[in-house]
């Protein structure tokens, strides 16, 4: 790889500065970072048979239950890019987002979420727009939004669907024959990547084969290259160098692709477990957590060292960066532990 990131044998998370949440959130939640300290789960739980939304504060732990009108469990949320302009004001105490959820009932829902911190403790209500039926359960989102592209994708049972912003007119379906669309991710453009509005994704499967797509091709086949590994993926992010991708695997590896030729060109190891998820920090390390190795390792995208390891006392599953570089990590429990980015003194948790 050609980037110039140097190695820093500085830890970047500190084993003992980290703040501990009883969130009671579900492991295989999907997480939406909304703005300054909000952020939104997508409560799966298949178990309890819950069917809605998790409001939480990630300074206080305060969380806020929000029913939807979902029969099925909800297996996914995004922000709409149309959301109320007050959003976006530092000062405002009335927050408003518009957000659509997925579901295993075959329905997409479009919510509108407002957010009333002048009351104490501060509440939260969601206000039904719309629903969107279809014969396929959906798994995930991704919103499009590369020059101006401005489209919803969907992934679920054999299918990736492209929706306009609102998700009211379906653009165009992708066919993944026979294998559910766990996750999508859109890939910023590199050499290989050059279409009408971007148009490239990433995908993988119950194959364990990652492919690319570019959904604006004119061709009955708009996938453009597979990176097959004899293991099932587990998660998938596109590096800073845009010509890269890195995935987890269930071999307790973690590979670096290149995309313009579709080659492994770097293989991670320490794990003696599976990763679940994957994430690079804004600035630049990957971080990864092993659910059953109780671990989160930090790594160097350029030699493939791991520069940090930290144990936890939980199995950790799901995670995702928060507006000021900490980590909020998902226990299997339902805890929730911050943990805060070490480089830099001008992040103060």
């Amino acid at each position: 790889m050609t980037e110039t990131t140097s190695v820093q044998l500085l830890e970047k998370f500190h084993p003992t500065d980290v703040t501990t949440f009883n969130m009671n959130i579900s492991s295989d939640s999907q997480l939406l970072l909304l703005k300054n300290e909000w952020l939104v789960a997508a409560e799966d739980h298949s178990v309890t048979g819950c069917k809605h939304l998790l409001l939480c504060n990630t300074n206080t732990g305060f969380c806020i239950p929000l029913l939807t009108d979902h029969t099925g469990y909800v297996r996914g949320i995004i922000k709409l890019n149309n959301n109320i302009t007050s959003a976006d004001s530092d000062d405002v105490q009335c927050i408003s987002y518009d957000l659509a959820t997925c579901s295993t009932d075959h329905t997409i829902q479009c919510w509108r979420l407002n957010i009333d911190t002048t009351t104490v403790p501060v509440s939260a209500s969601l206000t039904w727009l719309r629903t969107v039926y279809d014969n396929y359960t959906f798994f995930s989102f991704v919103q499009l939004q590369l020059n101006g592209c401005d489209c919803i994708a969907t992934g679920g049972e054999e299918y990736i669907d492209i929706w306009d912003r609102t998700i009211t007119t379906r653009r165009k379906r992708l066919q993944d024959r026979r294998h559910n669309v766990f996750k999508i991710i859109e890939l910023l453009q590199g050499p290989l990547l050059a279409g009408e509005c971007g148009g490239n994704l990433a995908s993988y499967s119950s194959t364990g084969v990652i492919k690319i797509w570019n959904w604006t091709l004119k061709t009955k086949k708009p996938c453009i290259a597979t990176l097959k590994q004899n293991s099932q993926v587990h998660d998938i992010v596109q590096l800073q160098s845009v010509d890269y991708l890195a995935a987890t695997y269930k071999d307790a590896t973690l590979r670096i692709w290149e995309l313009n030729t579709g080659t492994c060109t770097q293989v991670l190891t320490g794990y003696t477990h599976c990763a679940s998820t994957i994430i690079q920090l804004r600035w630049g390390e990957l971080v990864s957590v092993s659910p059953v190795d109780c671990t989160l390792k930090v790594w160097d995208v350029v030699s493939g060292k791991c520069l940090q390891t930290i144990y936890t006392s939980e199995l950790v599953v799901n995670m995702i960066e928060l507006h000021n570089g900490n980590i909020f990590v998902v226990a299997k429990c339902g805890t929730v532990k911050v943990f805060k980015y070490q480089s830099f003194n001008m992040l103060v948790w």
